[in-house]
């Protein structure tokens, strides 16, 4: 999780403000060059285990780890298919001049981080650097899903909303869609779950089109995630307690590593059952607002139409 956390910190550095990815004391640019010095490293550590172990990494058929193809994709993740995939499939759509800025924030991100910026000249090129990586290169293999189904694994039953397996599974799938989720050999998830997720995106979704409608309303939605998200990345209780990440080289690549990740990964033997409690409630009392807020909407057209008739 804490790798979780310091990736939180990464994009919260570089979309706090303009001054923040600034040379040479913004907080966001200091945090873009020590992720591309971390880059470095371990390229150059998994180079070091391929000419000993060719098993390990493939330098041939894959090309140097890390490459600008990779660096350029991974940029495309953060920005194109936020835009144009995640965010429609929870009917969220941007507007476009949104669009155009993020993907010049993220353009500028991969000239300091040393990724090839000319492939994201502009949004129209973002886009297709995305649908070449879907066309080309989205093949997840024995790696891959070991990383998926760890990545599960480790958000499970984390705060703030304490989500269990199958919620994850399925909100999962909502976002990445059916067939990757399956590729990467994650169970298909849950009837009940798929609807229950729809449920929780919805008040989100609402809320999301009448910010950004209300100008007022929008810069203080804005001020105030920033706010919570920054105390939920550095919070005591579960986040990096206080220390901001460096980005330092923790996590080293070994010939073991697949392995320990693969073993026990199997998922659904160990979730919770789908109908809990705790679900239902939230199903229940979700159900009663909406329920509560459809009844005082109509009473009130009645009695306007029934003083109109007197």
């Amino acid at each position: 999780m804490k790798r979780l956390y310091e990736t939180a910190q990464f994009v919260h550095d570089v979309n706090l403000s303009v001054p923040n990815i600034q040379p040479p004391n913004g907080e966001g640019f200091k945090s873009i060059v020590r992720v591309r010095l971390l880059h470095a490293t371990v390229r150059r550590r998994i180079l070091k285990l391929a000419a000993k172990h060719s098993e390990y990494y493939d330098v041939k058929t894959m090309s140097t780890p890390l490459n600008d193809l990779h660096l350029a994709y991974t940029i495309a993740v953060f920005s194109s298919l936020l835009y144009f995939v995640s965010f429609p499939r929870q009917g969220i759509f941007l507007r476009e001049q949104k669009i155009v800025d993020a993907t010049a924030l993220w353009r500028y991100i991969a000239y300091v981080i040393g990724a090839p910026e000319g492939l994201l000249k502009d949004v129209k090129k973002s886009k297709a650097i995305m649908e070449t990586m879907f066309i080309n290169d989205l093949q997840p293999g024995t790696a891959a899903g070991a990383v998926g189904r760890t990545f599960i694994k480790a958000i499970t039953g984390q705060p703030l909303l304490y989500p269990s397996e199958e919620t994850c599974i399925a909100a999962g799938q909502w976002l990445l869609g059916r067939d990757l989720m399956k590729a990467l050999g994650i169970p298909q998830a849950r009837l009940f779950n798929s609807f229950t997720i729809a449920l929780k995106m919805f008040p989100g979704l609402l809320w999301a089109y009448v910010a950004r409608s209300v100008p007022f309303l929008d810069r203080k939605n804005i001020e105030i995630l920033r706010k919570s998200t920054s105390l939920l990345i550095m919070s005591n209780r579960f986040g990096l307690k206080q220390k901001r990440s460096k980005f330092d080289f923790q996590y080293v690549p070994q010939l073991d590593t697949l392995e320990k990740s693969i073993s026990g990964s199997s998922l659904r033997g160990t979730s919770r059952t789908y109908t809990s409690a705790r679900v239902l409630i939230r199903l229940s009392l979700f159900i009663t607002v909406v329920a509560w807020v459809l009844y005082h909407i109509l009473g009130a057209d009645q009695g306007k139409n029934a003083s109109t008739s007197g």
